[in-house]
């Protein structure tokens, strides 16, 4: 009897041996490919430490100069001498301190007046303050730092070293007796404030290249697992959740870059992973913010961290729902739990056998969830209502800084 067999449906052993030859190859180039970006990124940080490091020690040069510079300021400095005696509230300024100010010895008299009125409003109140407090604790020698008003050139700098008044043996006359020398230090100030905002521009400039040539790296090896998922289809879904964790990682670093901060507004990065993972997987995700939204920054130790938490529970959603996967992501502040809140709504069925605390019957990246999260000021809660899967991250105020401009 004649037999007919379908050959289409057999595996012939060259077909085995040409598919395990296909894989490998695969593998092999992926490998490569991850293998010379590692290369090259290790070399970029080796780089861009050389280079930080140069730069520290030109900025540590610079910081001696500048304290060198500062002593001999200090040192050449007009001083001012002045002799206050608080229980007659008798003062006396030398012609030096009163020429320090811009004006003749005749022009200013000698009363707490002068010294009030010369004094820069919001230095006022603090100056006294001090004052007071160095009485009362008895201290022998303090110095002061605040604003005085220049007859012609508007307000400098000025430190105060100041004692109790003792006789020429050495006892102090009154323990409110105060004498004292007052510098311009004017400067000494400018050349500090040019200082931080050099090392301020260095840091910018530095920060801002590493981050962009991180991002760019990320995305070139982005580019080698998109070709392999177009040569190899049967690969296209690992390879997508392999290149959704990496954009995620990019697009951290290309937040950091577009600002002077290392810091990141939280519902900008939600907003970026949503637009990232939609196009990756062309599926529709609707991100919103309620209206009461206040703005919040992530520092930079916590960005990545939570930004593949959010990743890995947009990708689950988008998993786990059926097509057209729509998937919805609302943030909102919760003041009553000192929280905000991000809700992730998606069609779906929590399966009976779940466990919240994801000890039990939990994917790789749902234990990533649970291993990123911080114990102690997140929680993450799953409740079906309806057809819905309501996925809920909650994260302590203590986990983010108030934006600059809505703190003011």
């Amino acid at each position: 009897m004649a037999m007919s067999v379908d050959t289409s449906r057999l595996i012939l052993p060259n077909t085995i041996e040409q598919s395990h030859s296909q894989l490998s190859s695969f593998w092999l180039c992926l490998t490569t490919g991850i293998l010379v970006s590692i290369v090259w990124l290790v070399y970029l940080l080796y780089y861009k430490t050389t280079q930080a490091r140069l730069m520290a020690d030109a900025i540590d040069q610079a910081n001696q100069t500048g304290e060198q510079q500062q002593a001999f300021y200090l040192q050449v400095a007009h001083e001012g001498f002045w002799d206050w005696n608080l229980d007659t509230d008798q003062i006396y300024y030398s012609p030096s301190w009163k020429s320090m100010l811009g004006y003749q010895e005749h022009e200013l008299l000698n009363n707490i007046n002068t010294w009030k009125l010369a004094l820069h409003p919001d230095d006022t109140a603090q100056f006294f303050l001090q004052i007071q407090q160095q009485l009362v604790n008895n201290t022998a020698n303090f110095e002061l730092e605040y604003r005085l008003h220049h007859k012609k050139k508007g307000w400098i700098s000025i430190l105060t070293q100041a004692k109790l008044a003792e006789d020429t043996n050495g006892k102090v006359l009154s323990p409110r007796h105060l004498i004292g020398t007052t510098s311009n230090i004017t400067e000494i100030k400018l050349r500090e404030q040019n200082l931080i905002k050099t090392q301020t521009k260095i840091r910018e400039n530095m920060l801002d290249e590493v981050h962009h040539r991180i991002k760019n790296n990320m995305q070139g090896i982005t580019g080698i697992l998109r070709m392999y998922a177009q040569e190899q289809p049967q690969f296209t879904k690992p390879i997508n959740e392999a290149i959704s964790k990496l954009q995620t990682i990019t697009v951290i670093h290309g937040l950091q870059s577009d600002g002077i901060s290392p810091k990141i507004k939280l519902h900008k990065l939600t907003q970026a992973i949503c637009g990232a993972n939609s196009q990756l997987w062309e599926v529709p995700i609707s991100f919103s913010v309620n209206n009461d939204w206040t703005p919040w920054i992530i520092t930079e130790n916590e960005a990545l961290p939570i930004a593949l938490v959010l990743n890995e529970l947009i990708l689950n959603a988008i998993k786990h729902s059926p097509p057209p996967h729509d998937v919805i992501v609302k943030m909102q502040n919760n003041n009553h739990l000192d929280c905000i809140e991000i809700i992730i709504s998606n069609i779906g069925q929590i399966p009976d056998n779940f466990n919240q605390d994801l000890t039990l019957h939990a994917g790789t990246g749902i234990k990533l969830v649970r291993s990123l999260l911080p114990k102690d000021s997140a929680k993450l809660l799953w409740e079906q209502k309806l057809h819905q899967v309501i996925t809920t991250i909650s994260l302590d105020f203590s986990l983010l800084e108030l934006a600059q401009e809505d703190a003011q």
